[in-house]
């Protein structure tokens, strides 16, 4: 019942037993975001060591990302690419679980400041165990054995997520 007289529901009654609302355990946190810039040392070590760009939610979550932006900063000398990638991924880089495809060409190979304003999720492509998906980080990483080289600048990266409850 609304406590505002202008409202249609203004002495509403509701009926007899009153529904049942259930929250619906999707969205703990919805609409989060977090902004981390990836630094010319990173981008060069992300084989080995990749960016955590949203922690693990923790026992019981899973992170949804919702979308990823871009934006390069270009140093002097754009990145070799080569058979690189960069990519967001849930879990463990070397279990494979990326979440969107190869965005590293075109960005960071440039000398001028160059941004991507949307990147799609894409749908993983392994079916797996909870252990895999439940309380996992979501990082930028290159699971590829070969790495970005010769440049410098910096990849600033904007992710919007939501906590799923499972």
């Amino acid at each position: 019942m609304s406590t505002n007289p202008t409202s249609p529901f203004y002495n509403a009654v509701l009926p007899t037993p009153a529904p049942l609302f259930q929250y619906m355990n999707y969205a703990e946190q919805p609409n989060q975001y977090q902004k981390v810039i990836i630094t010319t040392a990173q981008l060069l070590a992300l084989n080995g060591a990749p960016v955590i760009i949203a922690p693990a939610g923790g026992p019981g979550t899973i992170l949804v990302p919702d979308g990823l932006t871009a934006r390069y900063i270009a140093g002097n000398t754009g990145f070799t690419i080569g058979v690189a990638v960069l990519k967001l991924y849930i879990g463990s880089i070397a279990a494979g679980h990326a979440l969107t495809a190869s965005f590293a060409t075109g960005l960071v190979d440039q000398t001028v400041n160059k941004n991507l304003p949307f990147i799609s999720i894409i749908s993983p492509t392994t079916i797996d165990t909870d252990a895999n998906y439940l309380n996992q980080p979501l990082s930028i990483g290159n699971d590829n054995a070969t790495q970005l080289t010769l440049g410098n600048g910096a990849l600033e990266i904007l992710l919007e997520y939501s906590t799923m409850l499972v």
